[in-house]
């Protein structure tokens, strides 16, 4: 293991020289574009130059804003999906017990119905039209008719 490491780390090592190799290669070949610019410049070519400038740092810069701005708007919208996944996960927990307490319902309803005088024939009737047996009393409640 600690070999892979050092080889990770040689090769991190050449790789950031080579970068610096870039930088300054590039940092030499800008320092001889200016040397050969003519010293005397008039002021509409200095002008022309900077606008030229301009038009390439908006070249060059305004693709990097917009990728930045895209960048923002999907770290926002990773954080959106994430509230979304939360509030999602506590739907289906609270769905999970709302179909057990509906199940636990029937059943019990359904227990009701049994005990219920009602004839075999006639609870299968209404229960394949779907409509529940339950309650239906056994009989009449007693009134105190007795004045």
């Amino acid at each position: 293991m600690p070999l892979a490491q050092a080889q990770t780390r040689s090769k991190a090592m050449l790789a950031a020289q080579d970068l610096q190799a870039v930088v300054q290669a590039a940092a030499s070949q800008v320092e001889t574009a200016l040397t050969c610019l003519p010293m005397s410049l008039t002021g509409d070519q200095l002008k022309a130059h900077q606008a030229e400038l301009q038009n390439l740092q908006s070249a060059i810069f305004e693709p990097l804003r917009a990728l930045q701005q895209a960048c923002q708007q999907l770290t926002q919208t990773q954080a959106e999906l994430g509230q979304m996944q939360a509030h999602w996960h506590v739907l289906q927990q609270e769905h999970s017990s709302l179909t057990a307490l509906l199940r636990g319902v029937k059943d019990r309803m359904q227990q009701l119905a049994d005990r219920h005088d009602i004839s075999a024939p006639l609870r299968q009737t209404l229960r394949a039209e779907g409509i529940p047996s339950a309650p239906f009393p056994k009989r009449k409640s007693r009134l105190n008719l007795k004045t």
